[in-house]
């Protein structure tokens, strides 16, 4: 008996080792390659709110009332990217003030939250499967394809992620007061975290357990009160762009073709698809996204949803799962959405690495080979699988941003039929984005002079070789 103890506790001290490598080589590759521009697939996300941050950095959060502006300065009365909630953006900023604002900073700070988001994989996991299932679900989760190919995007859906992991944690351990407050602020981070409230009355519901109804309880008035104060804050600061939010998410949901009434002309920031390309794309996103195997034990999880799995399964994949019947345009369109089932798959693999290890039974050595084949298989996946090249071309973003900078002032607005936001975050210049052509830039100019009283303006054209840009000053 002493000696099977014996083994159990080296097998759990060698499984906690494995994460710990696993997170120190994470960790390793995310700093060596901390320095590298925003021109990745997704670099657009990045991009997106490393501006927002810079400006609410530069300009001050007070100043602009908490309200993300996805450009440069001059910032005019009409300026505020309402689309995501602030607090993304407001904390990278104070990154910025702090230690200056580069790739590094952003791509590091993305990291402590891949690492802080793995951190509580393996404490909910072991909470449920013991330590050494939080310990491979804390490697599996690190070596998930879309960990692995996205975990460096500055994105506001992982921070919200990882708040609302925290709120799990603090359901699983009864402290309802601490799961209302990660809540609110997952819910100032990003909209999915509104649907954890359906899901921790799903937990409530199936378990019956007097302290998960006051959990939920607590958790929905707080997400209501969260999500309240985010739509009043952008309302009452910009009522235009506070409607257009409203347009994006009935884009999103795929009652409208129109993804913003803000763009002129151009209006393919984000084309919406179809309910037989959404259903494709998710099919197709599931596995390349999750691994093969990560997909059948999520599978496996759902449909047997053993004792004990409940916070787990519901509190973790539910939120999820709503995203995707709720916001097919978003969630089929961006595999990177693929994230949020990250967590609930990788504390399934462990459930299901950690039954067949059962079956085994005391077999060191087909464990240890099997082992070896299972950890090979899952390593490569991310590689096999494989994720798309970046949208944009890098040279031609880069060199775009290069030329708007070499042929304008620091206090210029620039009006272009441009989509992206790389060279927006590069060109550190006001740009008017998704304008169809020279004509209707022209048509705004009026009302802009009343916006910006001393910029000039300037009509630029993207070239598909060097020197990238065409500029022409409007007068």
């Amino acid at each position: 008996m002493e000696e099977h103890l014996l083994k159990d506790r080296k097998a759990e001290r060698a499984l906690v080792v494995v994460f710990a490598i696993t997170l120190a080589i994470t960790a390793a590759a995310h700093i060596w390659t901390a320095g590298r521009k925003y021109t990745y697939h997704h670099a657009l996300i990045s991009t997106t709110f490393a501006t927002c941050a810079r400006t609410f950095a530069g300009s001050g959060l007070f100043k602009l009332h908490f309200i993300p502006d996805l450009n440069n300065p001059p910032i005019g009365p009409s300026d505020g990217y309402t689309h995501w909630p602030p607090m993304t953006s407001a904390l990278l900023s104070v990154c910025f003030r702090v230690f200056g604002t580069s790739e590094t900073v952003g791509h590091l700070w993305a990291l402590a939250i891949e690492v802080t988001t793995a951190l509580l994989v393996f404490t909910i996991a072991c909470n449920w499967l013991g330590r050494p299932g939080g310990a491979l679900a804390g490697a599996f989760w690190l070596v998930m394809p879309v960990t692995v190919h996205y975990g460096h995007v500055i994105l506001a859906e992982s921070l919200a992620l990882a708040l609302m992991l925290g709120a799990v944690l603090a359901v699983q351990r009864s402290r309802p007061g601490y799961a209302a407050g990660f809540v609110v602020l997952a819910v100032w981070s990003s909209w999915e975290a509104v649907l954890l409230a359906p899901a921790l009355w799903a937990v409530a519901w199936k378990t019956k357990r007097p302290e998960h109804r006051r959990a939920a309880s607590l958790c929905t008035v707080s997400i209501i009160g969260a999500f309240a104060s985010v739509m009043v804050l952008y309302a009452l600061a910009n009522p235009v762009m506070f409607c257009d939010t409203i347009q994006t998410a009935l884009f999103r949901m795929g009652l409208s073709k129109v993804y913003s009434n803000q763009v002129i002309g151009v209006n393919t920031l984000d084309p919406a698809i179809g309910f037989d390309a959404i259903v494709s794309r998710l099919a197709v996103n599931f596995p390349r996204m999750l691994g093969i195997f990560g997909a059948a034990a999520l599978i496996s999880l759902g449909l047997a949803r053993p004792r004990g799995s409940e916070l787990v399964f519901y509190g973790t994949g539910i939120p999820w799962m709503l995203w995707c019947v709720l916001m097919p345009n978003h969630a089929g369109a961006h595999d990177i959405e693929m994230l949020l089932a990250a967590p609930v798959a990788s504390i399934a693999l462990a459930w299901f690495a950690i039954g067949v290890a059962a079956k085994i039974g005391g077999r060191p050595t087909m464990k240890l080979a099997g082992g070896i084949v299972f950890a090979a298989a899952l390593v490569s996946q991310p590689w096999i699988f494989g994720t798309d090249p970046p949208f944009e071309s890098p040279p031609q973003m880069l060199g775009f941003a290069e030329k708007i900078r070499s042929a304008t002032e620091s206090d210029a607005v620039v009006l272009s039929p441009l989509i992206s936001t790389i060279p927006l975050y590069y060109s550190e210049r006001h740009i008017i984005r998704c304008i169809s052509d020279l004509n209707t830039a022209q048509s705004l100019i009026p009302s802009l002079r009343k916006e910006f009283p001393r910029a000039r303006f300037y009509w630029v054209t993207p070239l598909e070789s060097h020197p990238w840009a065409e500029v022409k000053e409007i007068d």
